[in-house]
């Protein structure tokens, strides 16, 4: 065989190995939103705007002043973001395979580090000061880009831990090896958020608005 025959051949199994990966992506996805679809179908716009209200009433009365209501945002923001971080490693590992001895253990396992990032908070809060003073704190518009992250992450939380219970009972059989795990955590991510913004923003979510001195 010619040097260029091989070279030749060598880019055709390429593509075509590229073309295999592609299609199992193209299957993942269609996984994926079919899995999605089904975690968000018992959520409607309604009650998802009304627990979101909710929240950021009680929040509000909790903090009437600005600046304190601007720094409990701020803690539940970084508290979802870390937790969200665990919840990703969780489905990864459920996506090789590694399932929980039981349903009660994936919960206790949930609790656990939930239960280990709530005491982190102060730390938290320190390590991530500088860098949220600048995106919010330092201005009055920020109050807004911190509600939107805390409406965003609420509802992505509750989401996140439901799709854990959802691969412990209902395990991806049969995934290709040459996807990353984190490739389909990703889309799942992806997914929810694309999910996320039908729910809230192509329906013109107003229930956040309010005055506060």
């Amino acid at each position: 065989m010619s040097l260029f025959s091989f070279g030749k051949n060598k880019v055709k199994q390429e593509a075509t190995e590229e073309d295999r990966l592609k299609e199992e992506k193209k299957q993942l996805k269609v996984m994926v939103e079919e899995m999605v679809e089904g975690l968000t179908k018992p959520y409607s716009v309604q009650s998802i705007q009304r627990s979101i209200k909710d929240q950021i009433d009680k929040k509000r009365y909790a903090n009437p002043s600005k600046d304190h209501y601007k720094y409990s945002l701020l803690k539940n923001v970084i508290y979802f973001l870390e937790v969200e971080k665990e919840i990703k490693r969780t489905l990864s590992s459920l996506l090789r395979g590694e399932k929980f001895d039981s349903v009660p253990a994936l919960d206790q396992h949930i609790l656990s580090f939930q239960s280990r990032i709530r005491h982190s908070m102060d730390e938290l809060l320190t390590a991530n000061h500088d860098k949220y003073y600048h995106k919010y704190l330092a201005t009055e518009e920020g109050i807004n880009g911190l509600e939107r992250e805390f409406i965003d992450h609420s509802v992505l939380h509750s989401w996140y831990i439901d799709a854990c219970f959802y691969l412990q009972s209902k395990p991806m059989k049969d995934l290709p090896e040459s996807v990353p795990k984190r490739w389909i955590v990703s889309e799942i991510e992806r997914t929810f958020m694309w999910k996320l913004s039908q729910y809230l923003y192509l329906h013109n979510y107003e229930g956040t608005k309010g005055e506060l001195k």
